[in-house]
């Protein structure tokens, strides 16, 4: 699963996808922050497939919008 989140006004955008590199079977996911105009990822950090959900709901509560989300 894929997930982009935007928010109203950033200069950043949030990209969710799973590391297969750490997982094989996708149970670490990868979250980057990226500069919306440079492409250039700001930072980043892994989280684990069960505490995904945690974290979404997180940046939809400061105002992030889940705007693609692709299932594989």
């Amino acid at each position: 699963m894929d997930i982009t989140l935007n928010k109203p006004r950033s200069v950043q955008q949030i990209e969710i996808s799973p590391d297969y590199k750490m997982s094989p079977d996708g149970w670490f996911h990868e979250i980057k922050f990226i500069e919306k105009k440079t492409d250039k990822i700001k930072s980043t950090h892994c989280v684990i497939e069960k505490d995904l959900e945690y974290w979404i709901r997180g940046f939809v509560s400061e105002g992030w919008i889940v705007e693609f989300q692709h299932i594989k």
